[in-house]
């Protein structure tokens, strides 16, 4: 099914909500897996519902959807920070004479980073994310009873788990490799990459990517997560580089590493492919067609809640959720 975009339409069906929605062009990605098998009331909310919702006049249900997608956990802020501010270092520091990119690297990763926490704090005491959903919205912060407790305690966070994130990174084999390289053999521009699986485009973020002695490597950046899944989602990241690199070269050569980050320290380690993948992608992507109707249209009925009663506390989009039901009871 090859479902094209259609962003007038989009506004246009955002104006009102009668539990009807049309789907646009379908993709997959391993985090829409993840929140289809979650809970495909989420599901339904983040990949359908928030269509249009960047209209300030959209139906409140649909603004409401559009508003929560762009809420994050704390560590997932943290990860996508580090991992730009190592994107950005690495960018300008990959131009200099080699015996200077060290302190080019030191200074442009520090200082992206203290700008981003400046930046957090400043957007968080302001409700920056009111008028604007994809400034930074935490949702620790937003769900906590003390905004100005949490916040700081926020603050001293990122702070914390920057500073020995960096620590730790810039003494590693892996900082040095990547440092001493051409600029031609980065590949920082990409924060996604995309290839065609079957009938359907596969989307995914890499990390950092480089090519070296015949291999395409990566690393990703992740904060520590007490309550994170068991890795699978790094595993799957590291082979759908293989299938993009499969795709576009027609070789398979990558090795894949994840650099795990706290308040304290960090840690770098392997990745082994997930063998899975393309019975993963074909199985999923099976079941999410199938509750697209022949029509091009989805139904908020065909997508029940989760019954994790744990998931549902701290899932991000709790308050589209509630309202959803509401609807469904008078309608």
């Amino acid at each position: 099914m090859n479902i094209k975009p259609d962003f007038e339409r989009d506004i246009l069906s955002a104006a009102e909500f009668d539990g009807i929605r049309h789907a646009s062009r379908f993709s997959w990605s391993y985090a829409r897996e993840t929140l289809f098998r979650r809970c495909k009331r989420a599901y339904f909310i983040r990949y359908y519902l928030a269509q249009g919702g960047w209209d300030m006049y959209a139906n409140p249900l649909i603004r409401s959807a559009y508003i929560e997608k762009y809420r994050i956990p704390f560590h997932i802020w943290l990860a996508k920070t580090f991992h730009l501010a190592m994107q950005s270092a690495f960018r300008q520091a990959a131009v200099q004479p080699i015996d200077k990119r060290k302190k080019v690297f030191t200074a442009a990763c520090l200082r992206y980073l203290g700008r981003a926490v400046t930046d957090l704090q400043f957007s968080l005491e302001n409700r920056e994310y009111v008028d604007d959903p994809k400034k930074p919205a935490i949702l620790e912060f937003l769900r906590a009873p003390d905004q100005s407790a949490a916040l700081l305690d926020m603050k001293q966070r990122a702070v914390d788990s920057f500073s020995s994130a960096y620590g730790t990174f810039i003494k590693s084999e892996i900082f040095a490799s990547i440092l001493s390289l051409n600029f031609t053999a980065l590949r920082l521009d990409d924060p996604f990459l995309s290839f065609q699986f079957e009938q359907w485009p596969v989307w995914f973020a890499p990390g950092i990517v480089w090519y070296d002695k015949g291999q395409f490597h990566s690393l990703l950046a992740q904060a520590w997560d007490p309550e994170g899944e068991d890795g699978i989602g790094s595993r799957v990241t590291a082979a759908l580089l293989d299938l993009y690199v499969q795709s576009k070269w027609n070789f398979r050569k990558t090795t894949s590493s994840v650099f795990v980050f706290h308040e304290t320290g960090g840690f770098f380690s392997p990745l082994e492919p997930e063998a899975a993948i393309r019975s993963l992608i074909r199985e999923s992507s099976t079941e999410m067609l199938a509750l697209i109707g022949e029509d091009g249209n989805v139904n908020c009925r065909d997508f029940p809640c989760t019954s994790s009663e744990s998931y549902c506390e701290n899932c991000q989009f709790k308050g589209t959720c509630k309202a959803l039901c509401n609807w469904e009871k008078t309608h």
